[in-house]
């Protein structure tokens, strides 16, 4: 699903009712009005998330820490690219990302940004890293995945084979 398409339910089609009632909706008797509740919060809850995710790596890009570490949780899991495993709570990503950013130059481009099944947000990203002399080290596509909790971010891991881990040491 991409984060952008307005999604309409297969059992409920606008154009069709509007058309067989004289130009008013009525809903169809296949559609469940919890269901429809479910998907316009899944929609809502989708582009919240997505909204957060393109401020985070806009943040990041801009080396505005702060800024970021306030969209995570506390206790927040994140993956650390370079050395591999997680770091735990802000303050342990804040000590990560002033750590890579004494290496190496990266900037992460958002490409497509999906839910998964399970209710995480999925984001493909263009990842660029260059060295602190600005010679390009890595040009990649990655996948990310968030997960929120109270509307922060609670957890963040790759998904995908990154070559960062290598250069960066």
């Amino acid at each position: 699903m991409n984060a952008n398409r307005r999604n309409h339910s297969p059992a409920f089609d606008e154009s069709a009712a509007d058309a067989g009632n004289g130009g008013q909706s009525q809903q169809s008797s296949d559609e469940q009005p919890s269901d429809s509740l479910h998907d316009e919060h899944r929609r809502t809850k989708m582009s919240t998330e997505s909204e957060l995710v393109q401020q985070l790596y806009d943040g990041f890009n801009a080396r505005n820490i702060d800024a970021v570490l306030a969209k995570l949780a506390e206790d927040v899991v994140w993956a650390n690219g370079m050395d591999g495993g997680h770091v735990h709570g802000r303050e342990a990503v804040r000590a990560y990302w002033t750590k890579q950013w004494a290496t190496i130059s990266p900037h992460v481009e958002p490409k497509q940004i999906t839910q998964t099944a399970d209710g995480a947000t999925s984001v493909e990203v263009h990842q660029i890293v260059h060295d602190l002399k600005g010679a390009l080290l890595l040009d990649e596509t990655v996948l990310h995945v968030f997960r929120f909790e109270g509307g922060k971010v609670k957890r963040f891991d790759i998904n995908s084979t990154s070559q960062l881990s290598s250069i960066a040491h």
